[in-house]
C-alpha cells in the first residue's frame, strides 16, 4: 500500500482503532499472499479527467462513474440544499463512503451535533479510495461511525438500532452512493429492507410515545426506587451457565396446549416470560425465572397472582409503575435511552445494557438472551398469528377478554405446519424481527416450540416436550444465582441518585424561565418585522438568543421528560416548519410565530410535568427517603 493509505489508516485509528487494526492486518496478509481479495463482481479504479481524479468501477464490461465528471462542489451543494433541512442533531445514514464527498459536505458545516453512519459494502471500492483519496479529515472526525463489509464487530442492524431512535426520525436522512445500486444490487436491496424495518419499528415506538408519552414520563420518575434497588444484569449474565437453554415464553393461543410442560424445565433452563404470559403460566403451575415488562400502560392485572410478586423482572424506567409497585422482588433495568438518567450513570461509569427490539416484550426477552450469550433459544407461545381465531392464551388478561380478530388489515401467511394462518401487520413486524435476529446470529440455534401459529423462518420446529428432553440436561440453581447477583448501584451512589432526581423540579424551573424569555424575544422580533426593521443589530441579537434557547432545550437532559410528554403536539408543529413565505417580512413573522408556537407547547409541557410531579411528589418523596433497610424489609 502507498503513503496515502498509511495516512488514512492513521486517521482512522483515531476514531475506529479496532477497524484500522483489522484492515491493516488484512491488507498485510493480502500483500504476503496469505489472504485474497474478495470477488465482488466488479473492478474499481481511478482516472484523471480535466485535471480531476475520478473514481469508477467496471462490471460486465460496463463502466460506472462513482463521481461526477463535472463540478463536484456544485453537485454537493445541490444535494445539500435539496436534501438537508437542518444540520442540528441530524442523523445521516449513507450506503457507501465512495470518495467521501457526501460526508465531507456535511462535516464542513461545522455542526457538532450531527452524526453520520456510513456502511461501506464494497471492500474493493473502499481499498481503492483509501489509496487514492485523502480522507483524513473525515476518518478522524468523531461524528463519523464507519462500518466496512466483512470487518464489522456486530451485525449491521445492531449499529442501526443504536444510531436511530424515535427522537431522531424528524432529523434523519438516508443516501445511497451513486451507481452503487448498479454494482451491488442485492446489497442495496438488503440494506434498504433493513432501513425500512428500522424505520417501521422507530415509527411504531414514536406513535406509542405520542399516545403514552405522559404516562411514560411519570413512570420514569416514580420508578426511581425500583431502579435504585435494581440488580446488575451484567453480573447476572456472568453467573449464568451458558450450556443451559433459554425458553422465551409469549402469550400466544398455543400456550394453552403445551405451557404446563415448562414446569419440567425448572432449574434446568432459564425461563423468561413476557409479562402478559405470567398469569397463564402460574395457573398451569409454572413459575418463570424472569419476566420482562416494558410497556408504560401494561395492565397490573397481569400480576394479580400473589406468586407473581416474587418473580424477578426486567423493566425500563418507563415501565408501568402501577405494575411494578406490586413486586416484592428486585429486578433488572435496561436502557430506555433516557438522557437525564444516562448523564448521571455516565458520571459514575455505570452502563445499562441497550437492546435492539422489534416492538414486542417477547422480542426484548429474546434480545436479552442473545446478548447474554446463550446458544440455544427456544420460542414458546410465539404464535404471531390468530391460532383458532384467538388472539391470546385463554388464561391471559387479553385471552379472557375474548377479543375479536375481525380486521380489514389481516392477511394470510405460512403457518407452523405448512398451512395458512391469519396474522396482522403488528404480528408480522414481530416475526420479521425474529427472522432478522436468526439470520444475524448464526452462532445461536433458534427453536420454535410454539406448535402452532406462524412459521418463523430460520428457526427449527420442535415440540416443547422434545426441546425439554433434548436441552434440559443440567441442573442449575437459578434462584440462587439471582440471590447472589450484585446490586446495580452501591449504597453511596443510590443516595446520590435519589438527590439527583429530587433536583429535577428546580432544573425545570430554570428552563421555564429561559423559555418565557425566548417567547418575549419572539414578540419583539415580530414587532420589529412589522416596522421593517429586520436587518439591525437588535434583530440579530434576538435571533441569536432565541436560537440559543431552542437549541439548548434539546441538549439539556432534563428536557427529555418534557419532549416525551409533548411528543404528539411537537410532532404536529414541526411537520410544516420548513414552509417558506414570499417576502422577508412575512418570512420573519412566520418563523417567529412558529418559534413561539413551539415554545408555547414546550412551556405547557414544563408546567404539566411540574404539576404531575407535585401531584405524585409525596409518594415519590416517601420512596426516595426510605432507608435501604426499610425497603429490604418491605420486599422480602
Amino acid at each position: 500500500m502507498n503513503d496515502m493509505w498509511n495516512k488514512n489508516i492513521e486517521a482512522l485509528s483515531v476514531t475506529h482503532p479496532a477497524l484500522a487494526e483489522k484492515l491493516s492486518d488484512y491488507v498485510g496478509k493480502v500483500e504476503k499472499g496469505m489472504e485474497t481479495l474478495p470477488d465482488e463482481g466488479f473492478e474499481c479504479g481511478t482516472s484523471i479527467v480535466a485535471d480531476r481524479k475520478i473514481l469508477f468501477a467496471v462490471k460486465d464490461g460496463a463502466t460506472f462513474q462513482l463521481d461526477t465528471l463535472y463540478d463536484q462542489a456544485h453537485l454537493m451543494e445541490m444535494w445539500y440544499s435539496n436534501t438537508v433541512q437542518t444540520t442540528y442533531q441530524l442523523k445521516c445514514i449513507f450506503f457507501g463512503l465512495g470518495n467521501g464527498m457526501y460526508v465531507r459536505k456535511l462535516f464542513e458545516t461545522g455542526e457538532t451535533t450531527l452524526k453520520a453512519l456510513v456502511y461501506e459494502p464494497g471492500l474493493t471500492v473502499f481499498l481503492e479510495t483509501m489509496q487514492e483519496f485523502d480522507l483524513t479529515d473525515i476518518l478522524s472526525d468523531k461524528r463519523l461511525q464507519l462500518i466496512v463489509e466483512g470487518f464489522a464487530e456486530e451485525p449491521i442492524n445492531e449499529y442501526l438500532y443504536r444510531f436511530i431512535s424515535y427522537h431522531d426520525i424528524k432529523h434523519s436522512i438516508y443516501q445511497a452512493y451513486p451507481n452503487y445500486s448498479n454494482l451491488m444490487r442485492d446489497k442495496v436491496k438488503e440494506f434498504d429492507e433493513r432501513i425500512q424495518l428500522l424505520l417501521m419499528g422507530v415509527r411504531a415506538t414514536r406513535d406509542v410515545l405520542g399516545r403514552y408519552g405522559r404516562k411514560q414520563t411519570i413512570n420514569s420518575i416514580v420508578n426511581t426506587e425500583y431502579f435504585v434497588n435494581g440488580k446488575s444484569l451484567y453480573d447476572f449474565q456472568s453467573k449464568c451457565p451458558k450450556d443451559i437453554p433459554v425458553f422465551i415464553v409469549a402469550s400466544g393461543p398455543s400456550l394453552d396446549k403445551n405451557g404446563a410442560l415448562l414446569d419440567e424445565a425448572k432449574n434446568k433452563a432459564l425461563v423468561i416470560a413476557a409479562d402478559s404470559a405470567v398469569s397463564a403460566l402460574l395457573k398451569k403451575g409454572v413459575v418463570p425465572d424472569l419476566f420482562v415488562t416494558t410497556d408504560a400502560v401494561k395492565s397490573p392485572k397481569h400480576m394479580d397472582n400473589e406468586r407473581a410478586a416474587k418473580i424477578p423482572f426486567v423493566a425500563e424506567l418507563e415501565s408501568n409503575d402501577m405494575l411494578l409497585k406490586n413486586m416484592s422482588s428486585n429486578g433488572f433495568f435496561i436502557n430506555d435511552l433516557n438522557p437525564y438518567v444516562y448523564r448521571f450513570l455516565r458520571s459514575k461509569n455505570i452502563v445499562l445494557p441497550v437492546f435492539s427490539t422489534g416492538g414486542s416484550v417477547a422480542n426484548t426477552a429474546c434480545a436479552i438472551a442473545i446478548a447474554m450469550g446463550f446458544k440455544n433459544i427456544v420460542l414458546v407461545g410465539q404464535d404471531l398469528a390468530y391460532t383458532n381465531n384467538k388472539t391470546h392464551a385463554s388464561d391471559t388478561v387479553r385471552g379472557q377478554m375474548q377479543l375479536s380478530v375481525e380486521d380489514d388489515n389481516l392477511y394470510e401467511i405460512e403457518g407452523y405446519y405448512g398451512d395458512k394462518v391469519i396474522t396482522s401487520s403488528e404480528f408480522q413486524l414481530y416475526r420479521d424481527w425474529f427472522e432478522e435476529q436468526i439470520e444475524n446470529h448464526p452462532e445461536v440455534s433458534f427453536y420454535n416450540a410454539t406448535e402452532g401459529g406462524a412459521m418463523i423462518h430460520g428457526a427449527i420446529n420442535i415440540s416443547l416436550k422434545d426441546a425439554i428432553k433434548q436441552f434440559c440436561l443440567n441442573e442449575v440453581d437459578m434462584d440462587g444465582i439471582f440471590a447472589g447477583t450484585k446490586d446495580l448501584l452501591d449504597d453511596s451512589i443510590k443516595e446520590e441518585y435519589r438527590t439527583y432526581i429530587r433536583e429535577l423540579p428546580d432544573k425545570l424551573e430554570v428552563q421555564k424561565r429561559h423559555i418565557q424569555g425566548a417567547i418575549r424575544d419572539y414578540d419583539k422580533m415580530i414587532e420589529l418585522a412589522h416596522k421593517g426593521k429586520f436587518s439591525g443589530s437588535q434583530m440579530t441579537k434576538l435571533l441569536e438568543s432565541t436560537s440559543k434557547v431552542a437549541e439548548n432545550l434539546e441538549k439539556v437532559p432534563e428536557m427529555y421528560y418534557v419532549m416525551c410528554l409533548m411528543q404528539k403536539e411537537l410532532q404536529e408543529i414541526t411537520e410544516d416548519v420548513y414552509e417558506t413565505e414570499q417576502s422577508v417580512t412575512k418570512e420573519i413573522i412566520s418563523a417567529a410565530n412558529k418559534g413561539k408556537e413551539y415554545l408555547d407547547i414546550v412551556l405547557k409541557g414544563v408546567n404539566v410535568l411540574l404539576g404531575k410531579i407535585e401531584d405524585r411528589w409525596e409518594s415519590v418523596e416517601f420512596m426516595l427517603m426510605r432507608s435501604k433497610e426499610l425497603y429490604d424489609e418491605q420486599h422480602k
